[in-house]
């Protein structure tokens, strides 16, 4: 329970600077020249498909410890599975130090 709360905590901190609300800085620096703008619509499909992806709920099927038969379904959206397997990283490469964490970290 504690490792769901961290995970919900830390996506709660990337999600913090989107919703700050900052003006925007200037409008002659914001202006992109032609040339980029007839390449910006299909970089702004990749980001908008990949923003939704994000968002999307996936659901796994995780086995149970000690059954060989039942199955424990876990759902999640793709960025939450993206930041616990980030952790689990981390966690394994602590664990390959011998459980200590990183110096300056």
């Amino acid at each position: 329970m504690k490792f769901v709360a961290s995970s919900l905590l830390a996506l709660g901190l990337l999600a913090a600077p989107a919703f700050a609300d900052e003006p925007p800085a200037d409008d002659a620096a914001t202006t992109a020249p032609a040339s980029v703008e007839a390449a910006a619509p299909e970089a702004v499909d990749k980001d908008a498909e990949y923003l939704a992806w994000l968002d999307e709920e996936t659901c796994k099927t995780e086995p149970l410890t000690g059954s060989r038969v039942r199955k424990h379904r876990v759902c999640h959206t793709n960025r939450e599975w993206q930041l616990i397997e980030d952790s689990n990283a981390h966690k394994m490469r602590d664990l390959g130090r011998g459980g200590r964490p990183q110096e300056g970290m």
